[in-house]
């Protein structure tokens, strides 16, 4: 007798992913000045910056900055800063807002997590945008999609949707918009299979491989199956037309 298999959730797949791109990527963190950080637009992860979100966060950096000359023992409002180290300088992906409001307020150095390349940098980005912060808007969303497919390749579109805190449906509608991905990729899914993004070598449903092979033996019935389809819709579409005229 065969065991069933347990179910498990998404937070637990996503763990298991996570864990094993750790062990292959070295993350330090570091204390930089904020001089020393480059910002390129193509890394930052939202269409644009919220100026009151800054000025709320420069508030918080200027009254963290009085307590720690009065001696008052406070810790560090906002978390740590997300960059990649390429060809000796330090490239920001996360952090843009913090690290603006860092520069209002006059802070100069800034604790940073160095990550080893920039696809890693991004997926931590998004990661971190999802967890805290300020939210991520339709977008913004829509924006991070088109920057995390082309850099997590091997990733599948619901786990990009899971790191960015979005529905599949939403990565799904914007990789075909703006064709993101080409055909015989090989992805990882939730469950750590690894499965081509081509519909020619996935499984069809048992009815659409049997009228495919009637289709090819007796060419009569595929037009034969347009006028039936065609003779369906009217019906259907007089019957409706029906109804609302009598609701009417």
């Amino acid at each position: 007798m065969k065991q069933p298999c347990k179910k498990t959730s998404s937070s637990v797949r996503i763990k298991k992913v996570e864990s094993a791109i750790a062990r292959h990527t070295v993350v330090e963190t570091k204390v930089i000045a904020l001089e020393k950080i480059n910002l390129l637009k193509e890394n930052r992860l939202r269409v644009k910056e919220d100026a009151k979100t800054i000025n709320r966060y420069a508030e918080v950096w200027a009254q963290y900055l009085e307590d720690k000359q009065k001696d008052r023992a406070s810790p560090c409002p906002f978390g740590a800063l997300h960059v990649f180290l390429e060809k000796g300088r330090y490239y920001l992906t996360d952090g843009w807002l913090r690290y603006r409001a860092a520069q209002k307020a006059g802070v100069t150095k800034i604790a940073c997590v160095v990550h080893p390349d920039k696809m890693t940098a991004i997926r931590a980005g998004m990661e971190s945008n999802r967890l805290h912060g300020l939210p991520l808007n339709a977008k913004d969303k829509t924006y991070c999609i088109r920057k995390a497919v082309p850099a997590l390749q091997d990733l599948s579109n619901r786990m990009i949707a899971d790191i960015i805190g979005c529905s599949s449906s939403l990565v799904d509608k914007t990789v075909k918009q703006y064709q993101l991905r080409t055909g015989g990729q090989l992805t990882t899914g939730k469950d750590g299979k690894k499965r081509s993004t081509s519909k020619k070598n996935r499984k069809q449903s048992g009815w659409k491989r049997f009228w495919r092979r009637c289709m090819k033996r007796t060419p009569g019935l595929s037009f034969l199956g347009t006028w039936v389809g065609g003779c369906l819709v009217k019906f259907f579409g007089k019957k409706k037309r029906r109804k609302r005229r009598k609701s009417a």
